[in-house]
Parts: structure tokens; C-alpha cells; sequence
């Protein structure tokens, strides 16, 4: 195998003793697997090139797939000490986002720190879309409040929660509206025209409804923006004290919500 393999904290890396051809992504891939497979304790794959060794023509495709697989597994992908040569031409295909070049394992760290800052032009959308949604389906006014990193310590309770994934070329990931029983069966409620006595099937629907609708709404807006979001189809999920987690290496953004009978959230978690 022309590949040494090493895992340092949550990055996985392997080490190049020749040029990246077909069998090269072939063997990368298959040994990333059996990584999952065994213990899937890593966020992040590197490929150092040690500014030797090129991909040759004929395995950019494929390492692209590779790459693509990766950010559908939430995972983080980087091309450590590519030639000069190789980042232009990966410039000119538009492929620099994709396979992000870097010349030390330091900027990885560096660049998750960077890419917990919020970028408002990707959340207002969606915190725009909730809002209007909720009083012209619903009658039901809210006010959103400041969007924050979520941390480990966030605890805040959870009834029923639609989750919908994003995805688009340059990214994945995933948005959820949380609520808690008493305030989910009055938005229901209003949206219906109907007394909601308890979460039912019906009310699962109309979860994913409004989800879809919010979804919709910032994605028009996002797509004139340059990020091609694709259509999606939400997932609903319900039960005491649900704790949602997204599955991505970015950081999960809190977006509040106050109403007169209390706070849910929006959760998106996403390179944003």
C-alpha cells in the first residue's frame, strides 16, 4: 500500500509514498470505512501530499465522490501540502471548497474556530421564514432572539422536533424546530382552527408542514444568494426530553424564539 494511515485526536490522515491515482482513492476510501466501521471517533480526513505527489488526472473525479461522501457523513476533508500546480488547477475547476488545500494540520484547527462565527446572511432567512410563517399560518406571533453557539450545557426541553437536512454543492447539514408540548399544540391549534388536546399523528403532520414551508421561504431567498440549497423532506421526531443532535464538524447554531407562552428553537447545524 503506498498509504501510511494515523489518527491524531479527531483527525484521521493518511500519508502519500507516491502519486494519487485510481487505486490510491480506492484504497483511501476503503480503509476510511473500515475506520467508521470500527470506532467513527473522527470529524476530519487529511491527505498529505508532502508537496511531492500530485492526483493524477484520471483520480480527481473519484477523490471528488470521496470528498462528497465525506461531507454526507458530516465529516471535514483536506488536502495537507498539495503542489502550487495542483491548487491552481483545482482553483480552476472550482474545486478549492471541496478539497480546502492547507499547508499545516494547525489550520484545521484554526478554521473550525473561524467557522464558528456567525454569518447572519445564511440565519436571518430562516429566523425571517419562522417568524412570518407562524403569524400568517398560525396567528401565532413570535420574536426571535439572539442566535448563539450551542454548547454541551444547553438543556432546554424538547416534546417534538422537525428536522429537515441541507444540502448543496458545496455543503451538508441540517436545521430541526424544537418545541415543547404546551406551545407546539397551540401553534397547531391556531394553524387548524381546532382545539389540540394532544400530539397525534395528524399533529406530526402539520410539524413537518410548517417545516417545510419555513424551509422553503429561506431557501428562495438563500438560492438568490448563490448557495443552490436542494429541496429536502422533513423528519419528524417526538417523545419526553429529546436531546437533537445534527451530525455534522460544524458548530450547531441556537436560534430563540420568544412567545407569550414561552421559548422554542430553531437549530441549524451547518457550515454557516
Amino acid at each position: 500500500m503506498a498509504l501510511t494511515k494515523n489518527r491524531t485526536d479527531d483527525i484521521l490522515l493518511f500519508g502519500c509514498m507516491a502519486d494519487v491515482d485510481l487505486g490510491t482513492v480506492s484504497e483511501i476510501a476503503k480503509e476510511t470505512l473500515n475506520e467508521v466501521n470500527t470506532d467513527d471517533g473522527f470529524a476530519k480526513v487529511a491527505i498529505d501530499l508532502g508537496s511531492l505527489y500530485e492526483v493524477t488526472p484520471s483520480a480527481i473525479r473519484n477523490l471528488s465522490l470521496y470528498a462528497l461522501d465525506l461531507r454526507k457523513k458530516g465529516k471535514l476533508f483536506y488536502l495537507l501540502h498539495p503542489t502550487r500546480a495542483f491548487e491552481r488547477m483545482i482553483a480552476n475547476k472550482g474545486l478549492d471548497k471541496l478539497f480546502n488545500a492547507i499547508e499545516d494540520l494547525k489550520e484545521i484547527r484554526k478554521e473550525i474556530k473561524k467557522r464558528k462565527n456567525i454569518d447572519v446572511n445564511f440565519l436571518n432567512p430562516f429566523i425571517e421564514a419562522t417568524v412570518n410563517t407562524l403569524s400568517i399560518q398560525c396567528q401565532f406571533e413570535t420574536v426571535a432572539g439572539k442566535p448563539e453557539v450551542k454548547t454541551e450545557s444547553f438543556n432546554h426541553p424538547v416534546d417534538i422536533a422537525g428536522v429537515i437536512g441541507i444540502t448543496s454543492e458545496g455543503f451538508t447539514g441540517s436545521i430541526s424546530i424544537c418545541f415543547t408540548e404546551k406551545i407546539f399544540l397551540t401553534v397547531m391549534s391556531n394553524m387548524l382552527g381546532e382545539e389540540c388536546p394532544e400530539i397525534n399523528q395528524e399533529m406530526e403532520d402539520g410539524a413537518g408542514e410548517l417545516l417545510n414551508i419555513i424551509f422553503g421561504q429561506a431557501k428562495t431567498v438563500l438560492n438568490q444568494l448563490g448557495y443552490s440549497l436542494e429541496k429536502a423532506i422533513p423528519t419528524i421526531v417526538r417523545g419526553k426530553e429529546l436531546k437533537v443532535k445534527h451530525i455534522t464538524p460544524y458548530a450547531t447554531f441556537i436560534l430563540p424564539f420568544e412567545s407569550k407562552i414561552g421559548t422554542f428553537y430553531m437549530e441549524i447545524g451547518a457550515e454557516v
